[in-house]
């Protein structure tokens, strides 16, 4: 099992927390440890990913890349009806019965 560096952006491998970083930083370890590995570190913990402070626009980044890395919560802004929250929708709420989650494939367990 890879242990993430704490030290990069404060993931640590607990059970009972969800770790929350930015996008970026939450891609950055992904390449710094490797897809993987990522993958592997969120089986066991909650992951949240949420714009950087200095975005400012209404926009919303791409979540498919932080989704297929495992991240389970991605943060979006609801004002904007751009590609981010129509793939938002199309996944949550129209996917799986209109539950509003989707179980993660047998890939990212």
């Amino acid at each position: 099992d890879v242990e993430a560096p704490s030290v990069s952006v404060g993931f640590i491998r607990h059970p009972c927390k969800v770790h929350s970083a930015t996008a970026d930083k939450v891609l950055d370890l992904e390449k710094e440890i490797g897809l993987a590995p990522f993958q592997r570190l969120t089986v066991s913990s909650l992951v949240r990913a949420y714009p950087p402070w200095t975005h400012v626009g209404s926009g919303n980044m791409d979540p498919l890349p932080l989704w297929q890395a495992g991240v389970q919560m991605v943060a979006l802004n609801w004002q904007s009806e751009d590609l981010a929250l129509k793939l938002n929708r199309a996944l949550f709420r129209d996917f799986n019965g209109g539950c509003g989650y989707v179980l993660k494939p047998p890939s990212l367990l």
